[in-house]
């Protein structure tokens, strides 16, 4: 076994956030190489987007944000499933009120979106009304 992935393991397993969803990945990657970790990040985002569209952003964020990290690891940071996970973290940090952090989000999802998806996409229209959400508010 790899150094390498001995020290990362032992850190992510020792963080004091426990995240260990991400140490639980690293071993069924080490167990089975070809292990295809969409399934996952999907979930994943729609727990996040689920607490998103029940009002409870609070909890949505984190997972948010640790989608979106572990999306664009496995696809790419200029990926639309990246991009669309961005969007639901824009809208959770819009009605936290996070105002800037939520254009940041929401603006870089719309660019990524617009150039990968068709005009009326329904994921490029998720977020064009999600921006203008935030621009209303």
């Amino acid at each position: 076994m790899k150094d390498s992935f001995i020290n990362q393991f032992s850190t992510l397993a020792a963080s004091p956030d426990r995240d260990l969803a991400t140490p639980a990945l690293m071993i069924a990657r080490l167990e089975c190489p070809s292990l295809d970790p969409a399934p996952y990040l999907e979930r994943l985002d729609a727990m996040g987007a689920a607490l998103n569209e029940n009002g409870k952003d609070e909890e949505a964020e984190p997972l948010l944000r640790e989608a979106v990290k572990k999306c664009s690891a496995a696809h790419g940071a200029d990926d639309w499933k990246t991009a669309n996970t961005r969007s639901h973290l824009g809208d959770s940090l819009r009605r936290l009120g996070r105002m800037n952090d939520a254009e940041q989000e929401l603006t870089e999802a719309h660019r990524i979106l617009s150039a990968a998806r068709a005009p009326k996409d329904v994921y490029r229209v998720r977020t064009v009304e999600r921006l203008v959400a935030l621009y209303e508010t």
